[in-house]
């Protein structure tokens, strides 16, 4: 997920950026996070390109283009990005709503009130909603069974039935997917999605769309290990 913050103080997007990183490690470890740090809504303009980021956090009140203005400019060119206002006044709330704004988090505040605000704004939604590009193919990753190589041919097998297939290297594909920890390599050339894991057998992961993915005898133990800890950490944050 790629997330800007943009504060115009340096102090204020070190507290942010470590809230983000306790609050991901919480509840969607197995979500890759990128934090790009902004300093005004001008040096963010250079950067931004609609569908760059999942969300942004944006100071009110800033030198040069406010946060209003600057949110006012994001959602005519991204209308599905989350934002949510940081701010030391509570005045500006309904402004904040006419751009749509998910949150609105009042300085100073504590860790419970970042995380009540995050979780206000529905992010699990956004994370499900969680894209990995492939040759310019947007591919959403609850979507991906597997994936696995024939030929000269990186493949993504889909829970629909569809079979994408990449004229790439299997470890381009594989690189971009190892921040997931959902994404378990079964031997050289596959990874299976753990989230569409209906069980695990013996020699086989039972795919919840009736595939199987084999795996060799000798790797048993790592990724039955494997498959457990990330079971664990599933059930963990669905207690929170």
């Amino acid at each position: 997920m790629n997330i800007a913050v943009i504060d115009d103080l340096a102090e204020c997007r070190k507290e942010i950026h470590g809230h983000l990183h306790t609050y991901f490690h919480q509840y969607c470890a197995d979500t890759a996070l990128e934090i790009e740090e902004f300093e005004s809504a001008e040096t963010f303009f250079l950067r931004f390109a609609p569908e760059r980021f999942h969300l942004i956090l944006i100071d009110y009140y800033m030198d040069g283009m406010t946060g209003l203005e600057a949110a006012a400019r994001i959602r005519m060119a991204d209308p599905d990005v989350a934002i949510i206002f940081i701010t030391t006044s509570r005045d500006y709330a309904v402004e904040s709503y006419l751009v749509q704004a998910s949150g609105y988090l009042l300085k100073p505040f504590r860790y419970g009130d970042f995380e009540r605000t995050l979780h206000l704004a529905r992010l699990r939604k956004l994370v499900d909603g969680e894209c990995v590009t492939v040759e310019d193919e947007k591919i959403l990753l609850r979507d991906i069974v597997y994936c696995d190589v024939e030929g000269h041919y990186a493949q993504v097998h889909m829970a629909d039935g569809q079979i994408l297939r990449f004229r790439m290297a299997f470890a381009r594909l594989a690189e971009q997917l190892s921040s997931y920890t959902s994404f378990l390599p079964c031997y050289r050339g596959c990874l299976v999605n753990l989230k569409r894991v209906e069980r695990l057998n013996e020699l086989n992961f039972r795919m919840n769309t009736g595939e199987t993915v084999a795996f060799r005898k000798k790797d048993r133990m790592e990724i039955e290990k494997r498959y457990a800890r990330f079971l664990f950490e599933q059930a963990r944050r669905m207690e929170k």
